[in-house]
């Protein structure tokens, strides 16, 4: 096995470490899985301290790899690699040699070359890094659920195992999105641009209509969004996120769904615990129960929902009617529009999206509604 030794300018961005006693290379600290992005492990850390070697995974009788361990710690594809790694029955020191090199020599003319190559390219690149290094130090300074910073470092690095990474991989599968089963399972598509996507992100407290992002690569967007809602509000976006990977394991390994009214809150809820203070941003979009606003809407009496309707017939050839229902507190909890027949009048058109209205509402169970329109004589 080899540890590959990056980062570093100049001769040492050409050793390659050979391992056979495993006991100098930490399981979550250096580069060691060969067919990996980065060589580092991503599952995540549970009951295993920071500083835990690779020895540990070795069933020292025999030198074989220990199979339940490793499948219980790592995530399918990486636990694969890392049984597929050969393993030296004699334990022996490590040793270094050139990778440049066939017989493994150092030379100084290679060094030299990698030591330009690696200069003019800093040079080139000089600002977008400023600019990528100011944006990291940011965001790890972010106070957010660690399982949430973690998450989105994999999501912004494109190292989650979404079902397209995982076929890149060799890993077989549908890719196929698990909630609209109609595209691909893309980070843009599972994260935005899904039709599930857009409902969580509009009603959320950022009230963002994603359709207008489609051309822009999902790492870009979030960067984006982060800059614009600042620290506080970039910590509960971030947690959204979260919150919708959390829902996409669970309809896959579980076959359990949430809506994305009780994703927001467990979003919220775990930002509150991880900063202990109150965001005061609103978990839905909500309509104040005083508010003034030009239609003068007024929030109903606790345990009641109030059902706005109105109709519109365009020069008497197009009409359309529409339903909302909130509750309380201002919560949209149901919508609805419909196209109706050009031969109604207005008065006709109003009376209907009544029925309508009210038919929804028993539908939903809302059984203690109240009925609020702009025609004064049909309510």
């Amino acid at each position: 096995m080899e540890k590959h030794m990056g980062n570093k300018v100049g001769a040492r961005t050409g050793w390659i470490v050979k391992i056979s006693s495993e006991k100098n290379t930490k399981i979550w600290g250096d580069p060691w899985l060969p067919n990996q992005n980065g060589f580092k492990v991503w599952s995540t850390r549970i009951g295993f301290d920071k500083e835990t070697i690779v020895d540990s995974l070795i069933n020292q009788e025999d030198r074989t790899w220990n199979q339940e361990i490793i499948n219980n710690t790592f995530l399918p594809f990486e636990a694969e690699q890392i049984l597929e790694l050969p393993l030296d029955i004699h334990a022996k020191e490590d040793s270094y040699y050139w990778k440049y090199n066939k017989k493994g020599d150092y030379e100084v003319k290679r060094a030299y070359h990698l030591i330009r190559s690696h200069n003019q390219t800093a040079v080139r690149t000089s600002t977008p890094i400023q600019a990528e290094q100011q944006f990291w130090k940011k965001f790890w300074k972010m106070r957010i659920p660690l399982r949430a910073q973690n998450f989105a470092w994999r999501l912004m690095n494109r190292s989650l195992p979404t079902k397209s990474i995982l076929q890149k991989r060799g890993i077989r599968g549908t890719t196929a999105c698990p909630r609209c089963w109609e595209k691909e399972v893309t980070n843009s598509h599972l994260f935005r641009d899904c039709t599930w996507a857009r409902r969580f992100w509009f009603i959320s407290p950022f009230t963002l209509r994603t359709e207008t992002a489609t051309n822009t690569s999902l790492q870009q967007w979030v960067q984006s969004m982060l800059n614009l809602f600042g620290d506080e509000r970039g910590g509960l976006f971030l947690c959204c996120l979260h919150a919708i990977w959390l829902d996409r394991n669970k309809l896959i390994f579980d076959q359990e769904h949430s809506r994305p009214e009780a994703l927001l809150e467990k979003a919220h809820q775990a930002y509150t615990k991880a900063t202990k203070a109150d965001l005061h941003v609103p978990l839905l979009q909500r309509t104040h129960p005083e508010s003034q606003s030009a239609n003068n809407w007024r929030a109903p009496e606790q345990g009641r929902y109030k059902v706005n309707v109105d109709a519109a017939i365009i020069n008497d050839r197009r009409g359309g009617v529409g339903v909302v229902i909130r509750d309380w507190e201002g919560v949209v909890v149901l919508a609805a529009t419909l196209e109706v027949a050009a031969s109604f009048s207005v008065r006709e058109a109003e009376v209907w999206v009544i029925f309508m209205g009210l038919s929804l509402a028993a539908q939903g169970c809302f059984l203690e509604v109240e009925v609020e329109g702009d025609n004064v004589e049909v309510i």
